[in-house]
């Protein structure tokens, strides 16, 4: 801005046209950076707007990781245990976001390639208190199947995201029972 210009009014970078263009790679990485770097200024609450509508169309082909990159930050915007000062006081999640990522993910059929990124999915949902049991059912499936060595960590934020959203899955718990018990037959090495 030059001397003597007026300040500009609203999100000069953040117009509904841009946002519509914007790939959806792009549109998660500007997501992820919003949370990631708790910047909450009108022109950050403008895009984080913008973008929240365009996930609602659900109309974006994502790969997994930026699924799962997109609910881990709309959990760090609008979940339990969301930092003082982000954008989520000034922000709000439209009600039909979350479930449009939830159908997205449950489109995508590479997730036995990269089981973390869905158990970090399911994890973020159960900080946003949305509960999908097809979705919750694929993470576990997945997870069980692909023999995933989940670190203690992920295995304990999984089954508290069960816990979370009020989902039982037997063969679930029994899984990660034997993944804490190395000498328990068809036990899964674990991460430190």
């Amino acid at each position: 801005r030059r001397h003597g210009e007026a300040e500009p009014t609203g999100p000069p970078s953040a117009s509904t046209g841009a946002v519509a263009a914007l790939a959806p790679q792009h549109v998660a990485n500007c997501l992820f950076a919003a949370a990631r770097l708790n910047l909450c200024s009108d022109e950050v609450a403008g895009l984080t707007d913008l973008l929240q509508a365009r996930l609602a169309r659900g109309d974006m082909d994502f790969e997994p990781q930026q699924s799962a990159n997109v609910l881990h930050a709309l959990a760090a915007l609008h979940g339990v245990g969301a930092e003082p000062g982000t954008c989520a006081q000034v922000v709000t999640l439209p009600a039909n976001v979350v479930p449009a990522m939830v159908n997205r993910v449950l489109k995508e059929r590479r997730w036995a390639e990269q089981p973390r990124l869905l158990a970090s999915a399911a994890v973020s949902c159960a900080r946003l208190r949305h509960s999908s049991t097809p979705m919750f059912s694929l993470a576990s499936r997945t997870v069980r199947e692909a023999r995933c060595t989940l670190s203690k960590q992920g295995v304990a934020d999984l089954l508290a995201a069960f816990s979370v959203t009020q989902l039982f899955d037997l063969d679930l718990f029994v899984w990660a029972l034997t993944c804490f018990s190395p000498n328990a037959p068809g036990s899964t090495p674990m991460a430190p």
